[in-house]
């Protein structure tokens, strides 16, 4: 990393919007292309970028300057585009059951029971989870914090935290086919 580049993050952290727009400039375009090969609409593709963009600057204080910041980017990129296409899906799927032989009232008493039911069921799972992962994996995944702030905040590494949501997961996958 240059000290061009640890001082513009070092700024960017203590919230300097000139060094923030001096890093999405250099970028911005290699992140874009590398949203569009996986997005392939270009519309959703600059939707994303601008989202991982202001992702970075509301967890500025967390940034390491002396880490990988390109690394830290496409990180928040690929998490991103995962909950882009699981969106997709979601919608995909409402659509799907939505356009079938039920009236809208049969949809919307359908759905509110089996997603009431869905929830209480992966609710019971995750508080299955050992004390510490399930306060990982309920930081990570309700409160949307990364896995940096999740580390600073209980004083422990980004990769104990990235272990225990991978169990976490894991688990949950395989309490999926009993669901």
């Amino acid at each position: 990393m240059s000290k061009e580049e640890f001082q513009l993050l070092t700024l960017l952290r203590d919230g300097d919007e000139n060094a923030f727009h001096i890093l999405y400039n250099k970028y911005a375009k290699q992140l874009f292309y590398f949203i569009n090969r996986s997005v392939k609409e270009s519309d959703d593709s600059n939707d994303l970028l601008q989202a991982v963009f202001i992702k970075i600057w509301e967890t500025r204080s967390c940034i390491d300057p002396e880490g990988s910041f390109s690394g830290y980017l496409y990180t928040i990129a690929k998490n991103m585009i995962c909950n882009y296409y699981k969106k997709k899906i979601v919608v995909q799927a409402y659509r799907a059951f939505v356009t079938d032989e039920h009236t809208e009232e049969d949809n919307s008493v359908f759905s509110s029971l089996v997603y009431k039911e869905l929830s209480e069921k992966i609710n019971s799972e995750i508080n299955k989870l050992p004390k510490k992962r399930r306060q990982i994996f309920i930081m990570s995944r309700r409160l949307n914090m990364s896995y940096k702030e999740i580390a600073v905040q209980l004083d422990i590494s980004e990769n104990t935290v990235d272990t225990q949501i991978r169990k976490a997961l894991q688990f949950l996958r395989n309490k999926r086919e009993e669901f």
